[in-house]
């Protein structure tokens, strides 16, 4: 069983990833904001993080970035974007985030890039 932490301030893609990962099986636990992110990261260890990079409020997916791979540096993380500038998507890859899905998620895509995360290390995509 997978552990995986999903960060996103959009309802509706939390609430869908957090359910269909839950029914895949994995141990997920999902956060609407960076406190809620903050909090679950000192109560629950992830082997993934997937992160929106463009959280709405003081800090962003790229803070709760630094701070899940300061607390736990072999965490794979997905960072998710909706913005059509790739300044965020290279500082996310600076910092050290494995890999970027573009929003709209594809859920499928997502399973399939866990999958491959958790079976093969880092995916370069």
């Amino acid at each position: 069983m997978i552990n995986i932490l999903v960060v996103d301030d959009e309802f509706e893609i939390l609430d869908t990833c957090v359910n269909y990962l839950t029914n895949l099986g994995h141990n997920v636990r999902g956060a609407n904001n960076s406190k809620e992110a903050f909090k679950l990261l000192g109560e629950f260890k992830p082997d993934i993080a997937i992160l929106d990079i463009n959280l709405k409020e003081r800090y962003n997916g790229l803070d709760v970035l630094k701070k899940t791979l300061e607390l736990y540096p072999k965490v794979k993380t997905i960072m998710f974007t909706g913005l059509t500038t790739d300044i965020e998507v290279k500082e996310a890859m600076s910092i050290g985030a494995t890999m970027t899905i573009r929003k709209p998620v594809k859920i499928d895509i997502l399973a399939k890039a866990i999958s491959d995360l958790y079976t093969n290390g880092r995916l370069n995509l």
